[in-house]
């Protein structure tokens, strides 16, 4: 559920040098696009790969914001920022399927919209046109959320779907005009993913 700067504090899990370097390798080149012609070099730069304890995303983080300690498997901030944002970035990752209590990423919206407007009386949520990821070829679903309250005032949420999971990409600001001004930020941030992997314990 999308609530501005709470989550677990979670960096990258630890594992050997070797399989890290070995699985970001093979990650970056299986994602990479196979074109006959680019054009432009930007077109052909490899995604930036983002280590997280839920695996690896292939994603590249926003100009001019930053990676940080915060709430979710990641976290960003706009890099010219004082301690106490008024706005962030964060990815969360939440497991659906027949096992879980969410069985699939549509439920799981749901139950995300219910839980909000449940701990906040003046909540008001608002289905947004799904954004194109075109790496991936699909349509994300896109909400916004808003409080009523001073704090935890605004948030925009786009929901990605992964093999027995959601990702979330949550915007999360203080105010109106930060929010406004971090949507092309979001939107940038959402339409370079392209993909995942997770490693598998030993």
């Amino acid at each position: 559920m999308p609530i501005l700067f709470f989550g677990s504090n979670r960096g990258p899990g630890v594992g050997s040098r070797f399989c890290v370097t070995c699985f970001l390798f093979v990650f970056m080149f299986c994602l990479a696009p196979c074109r006959a012609q680019q054009k432009s070099a930007d077109a052909a730069a490899p995604p930036e790969i983002l280590v997280t304890d839920d695996g690896f995303l292939a994603i590249t983080i926003p100009t001019g914001w930053v990676r940080a300690d915060g709430p979710g498997v990641a976290y960003l901030v706009p890099a010219a920022t004082s301690q106490n944002p008024s706005v962030c970035i964060y990815v969360s990752a939440a497991a659906v399927g027949p096992r879980e209590e969410s069985k699939d990423m549509d439920a799981y919206i749901q139950a995300d919209i219910a839980n909000f407007k449940r701990q906040y009386k003046g909540a008001v949520v608002q289905q947004e046109q799904p954004l194109a990821l075109p790496e991936m070829k699909l349509q994300a679903p896109v909400v916004t959320f808003r409080s009523g309250e001073k704090r935890n005032s605004f948030e925009r949420v786009i929901y990605i779907p992964d093999t027995a999971r959601v990702w979330t990409l949550v915007l999360s600001a203080k105010d109106e005009p930060s929010f406004s001004a971090s949507l092309g930020a979001l939107r940038d941030f959402a339409q370079s993913y392209r993909g995942t992997i997770t490693v598998a314990p030993n």
